[in-house]
């Protein structure tokens, strides 16, 4: 008798995570935008930061699932120790679509990329 409640219960887990996710699915064609825009994705780091490969792969895994058109990942370097600058260079030298850019600079990499993103499009 436990067994077969046991069953009942993962059964019913796993509709629902069904459902939700047809949900999610239906509403992201509903809503996605007619044409396709250009997208920037910025992570501020200051100081260290142990688990910044993980954000980056993160979000480079986002730009590959994410049909939005053009989009960039950011680093943005608010202050990084040495140690982080080369994890941040290391890793976006790795995936495309992803750099790092000294907090100074980075209205001009904006506007680099506005112009980049008006002229391909």
């Amino acid at each position: 008798m436990a067994m077969y409640e046991v069953i009942q219960v993962v059964g019913i887990v796993l509709i629902t995570m069904g459902l939700i996710e047809m949900i999610r699915l239906l509403t992201l064609f509903f809503v996605k935008p007619k044409e396709k825009q250009g997208w920037i994705l910025a992570i501020p780091v200051k100081g260290h930061r142990e688990n910044l490969e993980y954000q980056i792969r993160s979000a480079a895994s986002h730009i590959k699932k994410a049909d939005h058109g053009v989009v960039s990942v950011v680093v943005v370097d608010c202050g990084m120790d040495l140690e982080t600058q080369e994890i941040s260079s290391r890793t976006c030298e790795r995936f495309k679509g992803t750099q790092t850019v000294k907090l100074e600079g980075l209205n001009q990499w904006v506007k680099d990329f506005a112009t980049f993103y008006r002229f391909t499009n």
